[in-house]
């Protein structure tokens, strides 16, 4: 049971990690947008769409992990 738990808990880690870095990343381009030509613009809009599509992604693994970490404490609660 407690291996299970440290599993849970690595691949959390894991996540937050790659969530990290694609927030971040996201945060860089928004704001070089600002002394973007037009054609870079358009171009990193179109990465930033991409990258919307993947945090839709990351955000649905991250509500089946919570889903899946409260099922395994209410099934250790009720045990």
């Amino acid at each position: 049971m407690l291996l299970v738990l440290k599993e849970e808990q690595k691949r959390y880690s894991d996540f937050q990690k790659k969530y990290a870095v694609w927030a971040k990343e996201n945060f860089v381009l928004r704001r070089e947008l600002v002394f973007a030509g037009d054609e870079e613009i358009e171009r990193r809009k179109q990465l930033l769409a991409m990258l919307g599509d993947e945090a839709k992604t990351v955000d649905s693994l991250f509500d089946s992990w919570e889903d899946s970490v409260e099922g395994h404490q209410t099934a250790q609660t009720n045990a």
